[in-house]
């Protein structure tokens, strides 16, 4: 946590810096709007990443963490308004993080069905992708699915080749085991 605390003290010295080539203050709000939320600050968060947003109109990537924030303050129906938002806009790279944030706001909304669409259309977009696996496994067990939790758990472990990673999702699938 403090290393969010020092960084969010470098950003704020980057902004007084005079402009210069290739200097993206764009990307400087997102960063400070990363850092408040992992510090679990997701107001502030918001608030740096619409300063992004108003640099960068539309940004999917910035769209997205504002839609993770709200998702952090409850605030449902805006978080899927702005994961919307930015499917429309994801690259191929982006696309299946933010079908798993829709998901993730299907889920809370206790609407399973298209919950799983939007897993099912992440996993297609991203087969090979390592981290889709686990991110999945880690929302079915956060709603309570134990199953299909350990299912993709161990798709994941197919895939990921590093150890320390493995070790976090045997971890995973031995707890949802017991």
């Amino acid at each position: 946590m403090q290393l969010y605390k020092e960084a969010l003290d470098q950003f704020t010295l980057c902004l007084d810096l005079p402009a210069s080539d290739g200097f993206q203050t764009k990307d400087l709000f997102v960063e400070m709007g990363n850092a408040h939320y992992f510090l679990e600050r997701y107001e502030e968060a918001v608030i740096k990443w619409r300063q992004a947003l108003m640099l960068s109109p539309g940004d999917p990537e910035i769209l997205n963490n504002m839609a993770m924030a709200m998702i952090k303050q409850g605030s449902l129906d805006d978080a899927l308004r702005l994961a919307e938002m930015a499917r429309h806009r994801a690259s191929v790279e982006l696309l299946p993080e933010v079908l798993l944030t829709m998901a993730q706001i299907k889920f809370l909304k206790k609407d399973v069905k298209s919950a799983e669409q939007f897993v099912w259309q992440a996993l297609q977009s991203a087969p090979l992708i390592p981290s889709v696996y686990f991110s999945v496994a880690t929302m079915y067990d956060d709603i309570g699915m134990p199953v299909d939790a350990v299912h993709y758990a161990k798709m994941y472990l197919q895939y990921e080749h590093d150890e320390i990673e493995r070790q976090k999702a045997a971890l995973l699938v031995q707890r949802l085991s017991e």
